[in-house]
């Protein structure tokens, strides 16, 4: 009697330290993904101050060009904890970041395109008459693609969402 009640214990322990892990493990996923989707959502920011900064949108209450040199120093420290989420590795004294995407992301938020054997071109040279957006759209979804791909989990880490609208 004894002992099949020590068994009962045992299993009833057991059962709850394995509940324990699992939780622990969804938490830990749950904030990871809750600080990826921050350090992606200071790239957008990064990528839209920029761009309300040089074509001279953002109002002067706004202070665009302060924003963007916020979010550049906020993504400059989160850079070594969360790049490789979202695939992006630094190059040439810390002034770019690349991926594996046609694309490069100055520290300013500045995209330039990237073609083999041709010097870097900015990806959208006029900031003041932005018709397109849609390199930039395609840049992000990269990125948000590289996260599920290689680290998304069904259950434990939701897909990245885009947070900010980028209006023509």
């Amino acid at each position: 009697m004894l002992l099949e009640l020590f068994e009962i214990f045992s299993g009833f322990i057991g059962l709850i330290a394995i509940l324990i892990v699992f939780w622990d493990h969804l938490k830990d996923d749950r904030l990871l993904t809750k600080q990826v989707q921050e350090f992606y959502e200071d790239i957008e920011n990064l990528i839209y101050t920029f761009i309300q900064y040089k074509s001279g949108k953002g109002s002067p209450k706004d202070n665009p060009e302060q924003r963007n040199l916020y979010y550049h120093f906020k993504v400059k420290q989160n850079f070594d904890a969360y790049s490789k989420y979202l695939g992006l590795t630094i190059f040439e004294q810390q002034e770019k970041y690349f991926n594996n995407s046609d694309c490069i992301l100055r520290t300013t938020g500045e995209l330039w395109h990237r073609s083999i054997g041709v010097d870097e071109q900015r990806l959208l040279s006029n900031y003041k008459n932005i018709k397109n957006i849609d390199p930039i759209l395609d840049y992000l979804k990269i990125l948000r693609d590289h996260w599920e791909k290689s680290y998304g989990k069904i259950l434990f880490r939701r897909k990245l969402k885009q947070k900010k609208k980028f209006y023509t």
